[in-house]
């Protein structure tokens, strides 16, 4: 494993033990098999020295998994840094592999009217697959092929709720139930979003297919 060739300085990662989450940014990699990670966020248990975390990095050329033990930690002006090194199962998915990543997530949607004016009401569905650029869902008869829509994904991994609002979309396909009167599948195509909002769905959808997610 080279984190040279894989991660660089200012990668954003998240980190497990299976039974906490943290986030950091990546401030140091002295050599290929190690390391150091500046926490984002104190307070609870922090990390603990000896112990092994799974370890997801998203990036623009695939979402990094591997597993790292963590050495030290040490107390700076900015926050806490903590050093690892890589133990292996190191995996990169292709971001073209990660699509239509089956997994339902509460959702919901309303639709934006043509000029911008006034709200409409909400619908709660559930997804039926999401990659980073579009979904799945189930709709009703409110809605139709080509309506521009508002989004908010729901989640939970690990005991930790995600939320992703605001994310704009347009509806690209409908394809009838039979069994369900006026009901449907629709694809929704995400429009543009800001680099945050993106790497939260990449991570979305690496943790659905590790199956560490829920509702």
């Amino acid at each position: 494993m080279n984190f040279r060739g894989a991660l660089e300085p200012g990668d954003r990662v998240s980190l497990t033990d299976g039974s906490r989450e943290y986030g950091g940014v990546i401030v140091g990699a002295p050599d290929e098999w190690r390391f150091t990670v500046l926490q984002f966020r104190a307070g609870g248990e922090p990390p603990q020295p000896g112990r092994d975390y799974s370890v997801t990095c998203v990036k623009q050329n695939g979402i990094h998994r591997f597993y790292a033990r963590l050495l030290r930690s040490e107390d700076r002006e900015e926050g806490t840094a903590h050093t690892f090194q890589y133990t292996g199962g190191y995996a990169r998915v292709q971001r073209r592999n990660a699509f239509r990543c089956p997994m339902a997530l509460n959702v919901k949607l309303r639709k934006i009217r043509p000029d911008g004016t006034g709200e409409t009401p909400w619908a709660f569905t559930k997804t039926v697959n999401l990659s980073e650029g579009g979904m799945c869902v189930g709709l009703d008869g409110r809605f139709a092929r080509e309506d521009r829509v508002e989004c908010t994904l729901y989640a939970s991994a690990r005991g930790t709720d995600v939320i992703l609002p605001g994310i704009a979309g347009r509806i690209v396909w409908t394809l009838a139930l039979p069994d369900r009167e006026g009901a449907f599948l629709a694809g929704v195509e995400f429009g543009p979003m800001d680099r945050r909002s993106g790497d939260v769905l990449l991570k979305l959808v690496a943790l659905g297919q590790g199956g560490n997610l829920s509702r």
